[in-house]
């Protein structure tokens, strides 16, 4: 069942990218934020993402982590074509780029660490104990039931 679906997200994000690729030939110098592709993977102990940056220089890779959220951006520098060449076709991804990824806020944000090679960057989240956003609290029979009970999570 879930197959068909990642099937149909497959074939939607394929359909995407070609608008995108046929809209640049036709613009010409037309100027995109791209997507790089990426895999998110968790173990017992970390989450791992590993996102495919070909042709992208490390020092304009930036990397932001909060409680919640990753962030990856940067830059790949267009390739200088041939001058009074004729172009058949560009597909290549240049520009700036943006993730935005959502993690679970049970990370250690401390121990967070990343790699780049051969144009991959991987980076690793490490889990620390669940953070408990909603429980339900029983009441004690012997309270008062007109009582307001505010519990809050800090």
């Amino acid at each position: 069942m879930f197959e068909e679906f990642y099937e149909f997200d497959k074939v939607f994000n394929q359909l995407l990218r070609q608008f995108f690729y046929t809209t640049k030939e036709f613009f010409g110098a037309f100027k995109q934020m791209w997507t790089p592709l990426t895999d998110i993977v968790e173990t017992s102990s970390e989450f791992i993402i590993i996102m495919d940056l070909p042709g992208v220089d490390p020092k304009s890779i930036e990397i932001f982590i909060t409680y919640g959220e990753l962030l990856v951006q940067g830059i790949k520098d267009e390739e200088k074509i041939v001058e009074k060449a004729i172009c058949h076709r560009l597909e290549r991804s240049y520009g700036k780029f943006k993730r935005s990824i959502k993690i679970p806020i049970y990370i250690d944000i401390d121990g967070v660490t990343a790699s780049f090679r051969n144009g991959v960057l991987k980076i690793k989240i490490p889990k620390t104990v669940e953070i408990v956003r909603r429980r339900k609290i029983d009441l004690d029979e012997a309270c008062d039931l007109d009582e307001v009970i505010e519990i809050k999570l800090l």
